[in-house]
């Protein structure tokens, strides 16, 4: 089974190129912000990009050291974990920061999620401490608002070639902008229903 997990991440690695957005998201999503597969060129680079977002001279003054968990040491689990599991933070893993004058980005490598929370949208975990990290909460906002797909775009489209037919050809971009608005909130309507 190792075996299969190795050849579907090399698989993976070889097909996709990890750009400096996607490394950023996955800093900035609760679950993942170890950055567990990324290079350590890659995570200076994410954390030199969040940091970029703060404020000149936005640091706080929390000394506070942690201890560092090994999961070397750690006997092995009873239940293996799944491909998307290994990629995910360890509950208990901690981070030693060296720097006296801590930023956002360093609170936030140090901050442990609640187990009891579970933040599968990123989005509700920045809402629930946007007081706590109000620089990146507005970077997170910025990153996770981009579509990750033209799906949506596409189906406008599609539906633009419903509406304007043969005896619509002559048909008003405000009209078709609103009957386009008018059937998106229709068919919104249902997906709720």
């Amino acid at each position: 089974m190792k075996f299969f997990a190795k050849r579907a991440l090399s698989l993976l690695n070889s097909m996709f190129v990890m750009e400096d957005e996607y490394i950023l998201a996955s800093f900035l999503h609760p679950k993942f912000k170890r950055l567990l597969p990324a290079t350590p060129a890659q995570k200076t680079e994410c954390y030199r990009a969040c940091r970029a977002w703060l404020p000149k001279g936005v640091t706080t003054t929390t000394t506070s050291t942690t201890t560092t968990v090994n999961d070397e040491n750690e006997p092995p689990r009873k239940k293996q974990k799944s491909f998307l599991e290994q990629l995910m933070d360890d509950e208990e893993a901690r981070v030693r920061s060296t720097r006296p004058g801590k930023d956002e980005v360093d609170l936030y490598i140090e901050f442990k999620v609640d187990k009891d929370k579970n933040y599968s949208n990123p989005l509700v975990f920045w809402n629930d401490y946007q007081r706590l990290f109000p620089h990146l909460s507005k970077l997170a906002c910025r990153i996770f608002s981009i579509p990750c797909s033209s799906a949506a775009v596409e189906r406008t489209f599609s539906a633009a070639g419903q509406v304007v037919n043969q005896r619509r050809s002559n048909l008003d971009p405000t009209s078709l902008n609103d009957i386009l608005f008018l059937r998106s909130i229709e068919n919104n309507k249902k997906k709720t229903d």
